[in-house]
């Protein structure tokens, strides 16, 4: 007995359980077609070899397809937290919407021309009106765009 030595290995599945980390439950991924195996006496060296690389690689793909989706995930918050600081930098910078200018006058000549279908020269001072607001609010704004 006292010729046998012993050794103990702490995997990363041992790890997580003494520290509490809850793994979500894993699904088993399907095994990639193999070739069947010989006898135990006919195995050569190579399709040892073969057999290893092969759960490397099945162990490789199902980390990465794990980093994948936790990548993912986490690009969806990104960008939810994305489009809500953009919401809100619109939001602060939203400019006030001006009225609408001569919105009386325009009123005024539109139900002169619905009162007066026969005779529209009635509304020549309606016009006119509307006529001299709308002149004078576009030099209004001329003047507000060169300053």
């Amino acid at each position: 007995m006292s010729g046998q030595s012993y050794s103990v290995e702490f995997t990363t599945g041992v790890i997580e359980k003494l520290a509490g980390v809850k793994k979500q439950e894993k699904s088993k991924p399907k095994s990639a077609v193999t070739m069947p195996i010989a006898p135990r006496g006919l195995i050569t060296p190579e399709a040892v070899s073969l057999s290893q690389t092969d759960a490397h690689l099945a162990k490789a793909l199902h980390s990465s397809t794990r980093v994948g989706s936790f990548l993912l995930k986490h690009e969806e918050e990104e960008t939810k937290k994305i489009h809500g600081l953009a919401q809100e930098l619109l939001d602060k910078y939203k400019f006030p919407q001006r009225p609408v200018p001569c919105q009386k006058e325009r009123q005024d000549a539109v139900s002169c021309y619905e009162a007066n279908t026969k005779d529209p020269l009635k509304c020549a001072a309606a016009v006119d009106a509307f006529s001299k607001c709308s002149h004078t609010a576009f030099e209004a704004y001329v003047k507000r765009v060169k300053a």
